[in-house]
């Protein structure tokens, strides 16, 4: 993640994606140092909610999700492929609720072209199981469109508050959900 975010900010400068400032190592725990920033989508929509703002808007979402887009982008211009795109990882970048900038984070499963595809040495799927694009689930070569898979997926639960497939198959049935994926 420290090498990619590096990458990032050495020759990937965007507006939507982290900028590395440092790193301190300790006995358990690595902390990666990026500018100051806000909430995730998730805590923002709860947020919103309690403060009576209501739900976003479509032109709301669409903002977010261009710049989502956006930083997508630059990194699969780089041969980056971010692998786990999911509201908490969609961050916005000041306190105003009204506010939809937003920074990419989390590039703890972000890979370069060479080492895709990749799953855990048990053969796990490596990501989110909501979030997971029918590629991964398959075993098949992927890569930037697994991504855009998963801005399908956070734009349909901001607008539904529910997973796609999740009415269908329960929450915490993983193999069912994953069936439905593929097909």
């Amino acid at each position: 993640e420290i090498r990619i975010l590096k990458k990032i900010s050495d020759t990937i400068p965007h507006i939507n994606l982290p900028k590395y400032i440092d790193c301190y190592y300790g006995m358990k725990h690595t902390t990666i140092v990026v500018p100051l920033l806000s909430e995730d989508f998730v805590t923002r929509i709860q947020k919103r909610d309690k403060a009576k703002i209501g739900n976003y808007s479509e032109s709301e979402l669409f903002s977010v999700i261009k710049q989502v887009l956006s930083g997508l982008e630059a990194l699969h211009n780089h041969n980056i492929c971010h692998l786990d795109i999911k509201l908490e990882n969609i961050v916005f970048k000041n306190e105003d609720l009204e506010d939809t900038d937003i920074s990419i984070l989390d590039l703890g499963f972000a890979r370069e072209e060479d080492s895709w595809p990749i799953y855990r040495r048990d053969g796990e799927y490596i990501g989110t199981p909501q979030y997971l694009s029918p590629e991964i689930l398959e075993k098949e070569r992927y890569g930037p469109e697994a991504d855009i898979w998963a801005v399908g997926v956070v734009l349909y639960k901001a607008f539904h508050f529910v997973f796609p497939f999740e009415r269908e198959t329960g929450d915490s049935n993983n193999e069912i959900l994953y069936q439905k994926i593929k097909d």
